[in-house]
């Protein structure tokens, strides 16, 4: 069974060609020739290949994989949580609750629902590194730095280099407040050596051990879309907007996306920090008694940084970071910031749980529950009066209207249906209110055993977590998630060598699950010189930073034809004289005429040093693409050959590898239609010789007269690198590891 959302689909087709790479050629597949015209598979850290648990995908199939790694996390989020608060001395019960709050809040679980599986992979590991940040300040050892450096690595493996990104940081604040906590309570005295030197030694381990994803990525953001950076405005693009916190509360204020109401900033799944009431008020109590316990003020704090980094451009603080921190304006969505939000308000829940079981405090807790107590009710009352108004009156709509979407929110969404929900979300939260009552009535009291209030607690916020998450689960069979479109079906049927053109995307992880290589495709992050010349095909969509193309025409034919482009796809009808129709159901599937084969040859070379000047040229009517190629610099041969054109087969295509062979009575240049990118080789009779960049994206290499046997083989550096230096920090790390593990033992033993 499937969760059936939109970006699982496109992660369930990398999936299925990791595996079907990894049976089939017995190796990890370093290039994927699916989308893009051919990227770097290797250098794509959503492939997150080197993830230890995405080995479970080589044992099951792919679909039901997702699902078994959903629950993985979810249960290692829950542990992992836990740990940390008996860490930080929190009693079974109150890691129980900070441990619910945490796994099943919104923010978290509906991770699940928009299919991002690789950011709840990611956000899985960091309470662990809290929890050996916490023990590197109990103990004052520099080891735990090293313990933490850990999961951290395991955070960039996962997918989201984002995420790992953003809880380093979180990390690293903790521990900074942390220690200045202790030195101002005057609590403890550090080696300040040590503590300075643990977040180091973290940072480093974690990037020693994950080189060899990160390597390869780094290689790749160097040459794509986002190798300048991004702009603000498309970087604070998915931002919490601060009037939509009220959505906290009331999660359906701003509509919902089960049925494409959404009309808020960003989308509802990323946007989500709802916990329901009674977390928000345990974590409330906690902070009360803001300076007598140390954890709280980290964790108060971590609160206020990550709202306001999610506000994006809406605050002060987003833009700091972007503008000025490297690397921060690689990424988009701030609002992705709100898990460390969502883990600290189930931290500070369980402080406050704990405070209100606490026996020595219990006369001072008892007070405040009273004030709790007087508000809820005043709360309560209000809502229900307001509840009356909205039964009663004829106008309570036409209000809704004029005053929540002030008559321009929500443009072509049915506002009844909005209305309807957030009446709901009223009732939902009167009911919550009442029942939070009731507990602290039940706690003022004790007149009920103290076991079976702490059941009643865990059960009313599990119930209302539960109740809140799971009309986002849906689970579908997958052959009826993926069934293919009949578009689809008759493209299969040609088994040559050849791309498809899918303008709007409607078909993104069709094409690569039926092993279609596809012109476009879907990624954060791909070539920009690709983007650019693809963009001469015809009129798109002006987004140079999103993540997958938009297309509205075919004006220029030949890009596509260069491409070995077979078949276009589109929604609405082509009129281009190299377009034929071939098939049409709910789209439209053209041939393209006389596009180029994978692999050429001809006979002369030209130079264009000006990449702009080149790629315009490529696109006049004049150029003659079976006469001759472009080069941007100088090559070491004739540029004027003898050879006419001429399709070379190819023996022999695997994602890393491809072989021709061909016999010349004269010398040419082979064109083969690739992506040139750093790390691909090429060998002609056994020898390596030179690959040159041509048409402005092609690789090409110069051919002898007579027999040329020609490999191309994908080996990058940068992955070779990478995999050595997590080869040798493993290593060290572990001798590390052995050596503190012994003298742990011996100084046990002495004592």
């Amino acid at each position: 069974m499937i969760y059936p959302a939109y970006d699982l689909g496109i992660y369930s087709a990398w999936k299925t060609f990791f595996v079907k790479s990894f049976y089939e050629y017995g190796r990890l597949p370093l290039w994927n020739p699916y989308l893009f015209s051919g990227a770097t598979f290797v250098g794509s850290g959503q492939s997150a290949m080197f993830y230890p648990l995405n080995i479970l995908y080589l044992f099951f199939s792919v679909e039901k994989t997702f699902g078994y790694i959903f629950a993985l996390d979810f249960f290692l989020i829950g542990l992992f949580t836990y740990l940390y608060c008996r860490v930080i001395k929190l009693s079974r019960f109150s890691s129980i609750v900070s441990a619910i709050c945490f796994e099943f809040n919104g923010t978290i679980i509906l991770k699940l629902f928009s299919g991002h599986i690789f950011i709840v992979d990611g956000i899985v590991w960091f309470p662990l590194i809290l929890l050996f940040f916490e023990l590197a300040l109990q103990h004052n050892r520099l080891a735990y730095g090293l313990f933490a450096g850990i999961p951290l690595a395991l955070m960039f493996l996962s997918g989201n280099a984002q995420i790992a990104v953003y809880g380093y940081m979180a990390a690293g604040i903790y521990f900074i407040i942390r220690y200045f906590t202790d030195y101002i309570l005057g609590k403890k005295n550090y080696q300040i050596s040590k503590v300075l030197l643990t977040p180091i030694i973290t940072l480093l381990v974690g990037l020693s051990l994950s080189a060899i994803q990160l390597i390869p990525s780094h290689e790749l953001s160097k040459l794509s879309i986002r190798a300048n950076g991004l702009d603000l405005a498309f970087s604070s693009s998915f931002l919490l907007s601060p009037k939509q916190l009220i959505g906290f509360i009331l999660p359906h204020l701003f509509g919902s996306p089960l049925n494409s109401t959404y009309w808020g900033k960003g989308n509802f799944e990323s946007n989500t920090g709802y916990f329901g009431i009674f977390p928000l008020i345990l974590a409330f109590i906690s902070t009360r008694f803001l300076f007598k316990n140390k954890y709280i003020i980290p964790f108060t704090f971590l609160i206020l940084f990550s709202l306001f980094f999610s506000f994006g451009n809406s605050s002060f603080l987003y833009p700091l970071f972007h503008n000025y921190i490297p690397g921060f304006n690689l990424f988009r969505v701030p609002s992705r910031f709100l898990f460390v939000y969502a883990f600290s308000i189930a931290i500070l829940a369980g402080i406050g749980t704990q405070y209100i079981y606490n026996k020595h405090i219990i006369k001072k807790i008892r007070v405040l529950l009273k004030k709790l107590t007087f508000i809820l009710i005043f709360c309560l009352g209000t809502l229900f009066i307001f509840i009356i108004f909205i039964l009663i009156s004829k106008d309570s709509f036409l209000y809704y209207q004029k005053y929540v979407l002030k008559n321009s929110y929500a443009v072509g969404i049915n506002h009844k249906i909005l209305f309807t929900q957030t009446v709901n979300d009223l009732y939902s939260l009167t009911i919550s209110i009442a029942i939070s009552i009731l507990i602290i009535l039940l706690i003022i009291k004790t007149r009920i055993p103290v076991q079976l209030s702490k059941t009643f607690i865990v059960v009313f916020i599990f119930l209302n977590l539960f109740l809140f998450g799971s009309r986002f689960y849906d689970t579908k069979n997958p052959t009826d998630v993926f069934k293919n479109p009949k578009e689809i079906n008759q493209i299969v049927k040609s088994n040559k060598k050849f791309r498809v053109f899918d303008l709007s995307g409607s078909f993104v992880f069709f094409l690569p699950r039926n092993y279609i290589q596809s012109v476009t495709g879907y990624d954060a992050i791909y070539l920009k010189d690709y983007r650019d010349f693809l963009w001469k095909a015809g009129i798109h969509e002006n987004s140079p930073f999103e993540s997958f193309f938009q297309f509205h025409s075919v004006d220029n034919p030949m890009i596509l034809k260069l491409l070995n482009t077979k078949y276009v796809l589109s929604k609405n009808p082509l009129r281009n004289p190299d377009l034929k129709l071939f098939y049409k159901d709910l789209h439209y599937v053209y041939e393209l005429k006389d596009f180029l084969p994978r692999a050429y040859i001809v006979g002369n070379g030209i130079i264009i040093a000006n990449r702009r000047k080149l790629l315009n040229e490529i696109i006049k009517d004049k150029f003659n693409y079976k006469e001759t190629v472009i080069f941007e610099k100088q090559t070491n041969f004739p540029l004027k050959n003898n050879s006419a054109f001429m399709s070379i087969p190819i023996k022999n295509y695997t994602p890393d590898k491809i072989t021709l062979s061909t016999k010349l009575e004269n010398p040419a240049y082979l064109v083969l239609s690739e992506i040139w990118y750093p790390g691909w080789k090429a060998y002609l009779n056994g020898k390596e010789t030179e690959i040159y960049k041509a048409n402005y994206i092609f690789r090409s290499i110069y051919l002898n007269k007579g027999k040329n046997y020609i490999t191309f083989i994908y080996d990058p550096k940068s992955y070779k690198n990478g995999k050595n230096i997590t080869i040798i920090s493993g290593f060290f790390i572990l001798c590390l590891i052995l050596l503190e593990l012994i003298n742990y033992n011996k100084n046990r033993s002495r004592k």
